[in-house]
């Protein structure tokens, strides 16, 4: 290969090194929880027998909240019920503005100040009854916001997190654990090779400079603002939600990148649209396997 064919390579080289030093200012571009804390509640497996009940979410702090914050429901009885604290802290309420006021058997929280506590329980009190249920401790998961807690008739309460979609949800977290500078230096390189590849089969070696630029330019906007949208979009909408705007700004983004090959790099609609449908498939399956199992 000669030297033009081969400066992508050494500018993918470039952009990875420049990424990796710069991964402590990437801080507040990592993942962000979804805001919406979903819980079903049955009674040993069939429906509660109150239409409507108060929940709360509990975390182990070390100075006690008496009451949850703002709008947020207050279950009453729950200091006498909470679980004995530990060298991580005493048992109450999570930090959350909203949330609480049950209905048909499901609650919601959201509204998290500071973030959705790593390990927490459920606390359940319905009006037919004056116990109050404390379930036991799950872990939180960026994406994976729905649970369900299982009263018994004995006083105990199992709470489960719904595991559905997770190898997609550990991807996606893994993934954007990286760091948005990382996801560009990989998707460059992947998108530099893609169009060595191309521009060599097609023999138009002398495009290689002006791809190579076009695709850094294109990228420089593209991935930067998918990026910001699907931060949000999963934050407020959820896994499957956000995960339908990341299909349709994606497809948003291979018309745009498409667009920018077959013109400014001057390689034809056919083989522009071609090189941005190959490069935006493999750079986002190829992050998703590497980075899948990577949040917990």
């Amino acid at each position: 290969m000669n030297k033009i064919a081969s400066l992508p390579v050494w500018s993918g080289v470039l952009v990875i090194l420049l990424s990796a030093m710069s991964v402590p200012a990437q801080a507040d571009f990592g993942p962000k929880p979804n805001d919406r804390q979903c819980v079903t509640v049955t009674m040993d497996g069939r429906p509660l027998p109150d239409s409507r009940f108060v929940a709360a979410i509990l975390c182990q702090r070390l100075k006690p909240a008496r009451q949850p914050w703002n709008m947020a429901a207050e279950v009453p009885g729950l200091e006498l019920a909470l679980p004995p604290g530990d060298a991580a802290g005493t048992w109450s309420y999570a930090s959350y503005r909203w949330g609480g006021k049950g209905r048909n058997g499901h609650v919601e929280f959201n509204g998290f100040v500071n973030g959705l506590p790593n390990r927490f329980r459920v606390a359940v009190c319905l009006p037919s009854g004056e116990q109050v249920f404390i379930t036991n401790e799950a872990e939180s998961h960026p994406l994976l916001n729905r649970f369900h807690v299982n009263l018994s008739a004995d006083g105990t309460a199992t709470l489960v997190r719904d595991q559905t979609g997770r190898w997609l949800a550990d991807g996606l977290v893994g993934l954007a654990r990286q760091g948005m500078l990382r996801a560009l230096a990989i998707t460059l390189v992947i998108e530099w090779l893609v169009v060595i590849l191309v521009l060599l089969a097609l023999n138009k070696r002398q495009l290689m400079v002006r791809m190579a630029a076009t695709c850094l330019g294109v990228n420089l906007v593209t991935l930067p603002a998918l990026w910001v949208a699907c931060l949000i979009g999963y934050w407020m909408l959820g896994l499957w939600v956000g995960s339908v705007v990341l299909v349709l700004l994606e497809g948003f983004v291979f018309l745009l990148e498409g667009a920018a090959y077959a013109v400014v790099g001057r390689l034809g609609w056919k083989w522009g649209l071609a090189v941005a449908f190959m490069a935006n498939v493999f750079s986002f399956l190829l992050g998703l396997i590497i980075h899948q199992g990577a949040t917990l």
